[in-house]
């Protein structure tokens, strides 16, 4: 199969819109340099095609490649409107691959609620192993996660749910079951 320019690199990122600019090897990390391939914009204000006032580099956090952390560098345009009359003047790119104030891809964070969620890993150490703050990954686990939370087709298939007892209490200690300072861990039967 032969790929040609930006599609390589969206196969490869995995990043509609994006290029690969550089791949370098930091400290046992993976840092790709990216930007996006609009080539034309217009300005959101009035509709005049922008002009370009630069870039300024972005670093996120994204997924792992082969085992090995992954450092996101994105090279980000800033415009500027020509037209002397737009309120808007000047802006920053944007992508919803990584979102503004972000020190996160969207794909990570959704990665990072799966393994606090689904997979049972501590906020702590998942912060740790994509070498971001405790608050970036409560962050993601409470907005991605709560629309999952939320979806009552989450439930379809459950014939039974029942309590298991020994998580009512600590260890050694009588509380009864439904006492606010042990809640009960639901577990759930399918079939």
């Amino acid at each position: 199969m032969h790929l040609e320019g930006s599609r390589v690199d969206a196969v490869l990122l995995g990043l509609d819109g994006f290029r690969l600019l550089a791949v370098r090897e930091v400290g046992g990390e993976v840092d790709l340099t990216v930007e996006t391939t609009a080539t034309v914009v217009g300005c959101g204000g009035c509709g005049v095609r922008a002009h370009s006032k630069g870039r300024k580099g972005v670093l996120v956090r994204d997924v792992d490649a082969f085992g090995r952390p992954v450092r996101l560098r994105w090279v980000k345009r800033r415009w500027r409107c020509p037209e002397p009359a737009c309120p808007v003047a000047t802006w920053t790119e944007q992508s919803t691959a990584i979102r503004p104030r972000r020190a996160m891809t969207e794909r990570a964070r959704g990665r990072a609620c799966r393994r606090v969620g689904r997979d049972g890993e501590s906020v702590a150490a998942v912060a740790r192993s994509f070498a971001v703050g405790w608050h970036q990954i409560m962050g993601a686990v409470l907005e991605v996660g709560a629309p999952l939370v939320d979806d009552a087709a989450r439930t379809n298939g459950v014939r039974a749910l029942g309590v298991d007892e020994t998580s009512c209490a600590p260890r050694g200690a009588v509380v009864p079951c439904g006492d606010e300072r042990a809640p009960p861990l639901v577990v759930a039967a399918t079939g």
